[in-house]
């Protein structure tokens, strides 16, 4: 894992339907984009706190890649933050993340090992989204080219630390009908909560009640590619209790669109938040 920073040159605002004018397409990735500091910084509290009740020396065995995967989500965080400060400017309401917030707080008072299970099973729904977006090009056809960039480098990165918490959750004895249970879980409130806050998006930007906006959002669940079957797929592979990942197409794009875009990227050692501050 490397972790490295984008800027993200927004100072002049971006259209509210900035992903090719597809509303529904638009409001999805804003309201994805709503949730990702609050649910990232829970991500790393429970990676913390796992790592912190490890034996000593798998502790220093997992210092380093602990590291790097805290600076990784740490700069996403900082960025998807600036993303949803225009957001709030445009008079989108962030639901999402008050609701996750206190999700939070009542899941602050479980275990370690049962926090972090909830943290795989976002991680590998966050996975398998990123895998989509890398490899459907429609999903960012005609989209404002500033914020393309930030969700494919996000998404790369994404994939390139796809293993780490289900790693860390194994090796701290994790089993599978925990990591089960917890999946089905994150899955349903996942898909719950970020639906309302689409609809809500949606509202606000004047964009619900049209039948081209329906059409948008059949195209983008149900059309081959689409998010329900990407899901479903991975929901089917995530129930085998020998799950683990190999590697595919997008692990393979995700690694070549980070190569080919290195120039753009800072030096993520200069910024406080790389450093999961």
């Amino acid at each position: 894992m490397i972790p490295r920073r984008i800027e993200l040159r927004i100072d002049d605002g971006f259209d509210i339907n900035w992903n090719g004018g597809d509303a529904y397409r638009s409001q999805l990735f804003n309201a994805v984009s709503m949730l990702f500091p609050v649910g990232e910084k829970w991500i790393i509290d429970t990676v913390r706190r796992v790592v912190d009740i490890l034996p000593a020396a798998e502790k220093a065995a997992w210092a380093g890649s602990t590291r790097d995967f805290i600076a990784q989500e740490s700069i996403h965080s900082s960025v998807h933050r600036k993303y949803n400060d225009h957001l709030k400017l445009q008079g989108l309401r962030n639901w999402l993340e008050l609701r996750a917030k206190r999700r939070m707080e009542w899941g602050g008072k479980g275990t370690p090992i049962n926090q972090l299970a909830s943290s795989v099973a976002y991680e590998y729904l966050t996975a398998n989204l990123s895998s989509s977006l890398l490899c459907t090009p429609r999903l960012l056809e005609g989209a404002d080219a500033r914020l393309a960039d930030v969700w494919r480098w996000h998404s790369a990165e994404e994939l390139e630390h796809r293993h780490f918490v289900l790693d860390l959750y194994e090796a701290a004895g994790g089993g599978y009908v925990r990591r089960l249970l917890w999946y089905v879980w994150a899955l349903s409130t996942f898909m719950l909560d970020l639906h309302i806050q689409v609809f809500l998006n949606l509202r606000d930007s004047r964009q619900l009640f049209k039948w081209s906006t329906l059409g948008q959002a059949l195209r983008f669940n149900f059309w081959p590619g689409g998010m329900f079957w990407t899901i479903s797929a991975a929901s089917v592979k995530f129930l085998n209790p020998k799950y683990h990942h190999r590697d595919d197409l997008g692990d393979q794009i995700a690694r070549a669109w980070l190569a080919d875009n290195a120039a753009s990227f800072r030096d993520a050692d200069k910024f406080p938040d790389a450093r999961g501050s």
